[in-house]
């Protein structure tokens, strides 16, 4: 396996969003988040930041699947922000995590994909 620094910041970012939804789940406050809208404010700010540092642009369209799961982490991100709701937060942390998890496996698949095919070219 041979990620980036890129996935490794995305990684960052997205503890980022766990750390105040784990303290909102457990009852208490993390700092300035109190509340679902809180929490989800800063998963969409950590959720943006994390995709636009680990995106790879190559030229290559995006799978259906983390297109599918980014637009749904959005709709239960600003859902949240409008309804204030603690099921619609924890549809919004599962669906940025599950597209954190996929696009992760996937670059570390391309480059071994990649490493292989050097390899071969080579002998």
């Amino acid at each position: 396996m041979n990620l980036t620094w890129r996935d490794a910041t995305s990684s960052l970012l997205v503890a980022a969003i766990l750390v105040p939804y784990a303290w909102f789940v457990g009852g208490g406050g993390a700092l300035l988040v109190h509340d679902a809208r809180g929490v989800a404010a800063t998963g969409l700010v950590f959720g943006i930041a994390a995709c636009v540092v680990g995106a790879r642009v190559n030229g290559e369209r995006m799978p259906a699947l983390p297109q599918a799961l980014a637009l749904a982490a959005a709709v239960f991100g600003v859902l949240t922000l409008v309804i204030d709701a603690a099921w619609s937060l924890t549809f919004f942390i599962a669906t940025a995590v599950l597209l954190w998890a996929f696009t992760t496996v996937r670059h570390a698949l391309a480059y071994e994909g990649r490493h292989r095919a050097r390899a071969q070219a080579r002998s």
